[in-house]
């Protein structure tokens, strides 16, 4: 087997609900996709390997236009709206495992967070350690579960995520938000615990202008009007 520094997957099933074909989608004339493949062509090294796991033929066709990048066809059976993105991983890397290839690391870029600068993967690079289980790029959370986020209870009544008594934001803890543009993965980790049993993450904050990750046209709408509005392609 030979060990290789890290592979970057960029996972792009078809069937999107809440934006149809999102993935293929035009994003100022560029398919939503291909900032995903171009920021890791910019961002990779030579020990590493950059692969687009889909079912979708489309992606397919935009990703075999680029050079170093391979394609996984993903059976549908791993591209269902109940497919975790642990599963992706995992037959991922077992196709590599054929190969005779293994990584030390798993770089995750979601083509639905497309804003990116190099400067972020240097961060994230930066905090990555082999004694943690994974870095993940976040936000500043908005709404805090401390005073802002409720749950209904059992008897249809609205009772405070986090029963502290709060109720200035000055007081309340920092929370952080998930922005979905980056996810470096301890191999190691992995082969011990699934991913939602790690405990050992650290953050890299990014501004909320590049963390907006798209889920339906009300996203897109957004993400356009800060392009413009940001210069956020510059």
């Amino acid at each position: 087997m030979k060990q290789l520094n890290s592979i970057f997957i960029i996972p792009a099933r078809k069937g999107s609900k809440g934006l149809l074909n999102k993935n293929v989608k035009n994003l100022f004339n560029k398919p939503l996709i291909s900032y995903s493949i171009e920021y890791a062509l910019k961002i990779k090294s030579k020990n590493d390997l950059i692969c687009v796991t889909t079912n979708d033929k489309v992606v397919e066709k935009i990703a075999n236009n680029y050079k170093d990048i391979i394609v996984i066809k993903r059976p549908d059976s791993f591209a269902s709206d109940n497919s975790t993105m642990e599963i992706v991983i995992n037959h991922a890397l077992k196709f590599f495992k054929t190969k005779n290839l293994l990584f030390k690391s798993i770089v995750l870029l979601q083509p639905t967070s497309p804003i990116r600068k190099i400067q972020d993967f240097k961060n994230v690079k930066k905090m990555f350690r082999k004694d943690i289980d994974m870095v993940v790029s976040v936000r500043k959370g908005r709404e805090n579960p401390y005073y802002l986020l409720f749950e209904e209870n059992n008897f249809g009544y609205l009772e405070k995520s986090k029963k502290i008594s709060i109720n200035r934001r000055q007081d309340a803890p920092l929370v952080y938000c998930l922005n979905g543009s980056f996810f470096m993965i301890n191999t190691k980790s992995l082969e011990k615990k699934s991913i939602e049993n790690f405990s050992k993450i650290v953050k890299v904050e990014m501004p909320f202008e590049r963390s907006v990750d798209i889920d339906d046209e009300l996203d897109w709408d957004y993400l356009n009007f800060l392009i413009v509005k940001k210069n956020l392609l510059k």
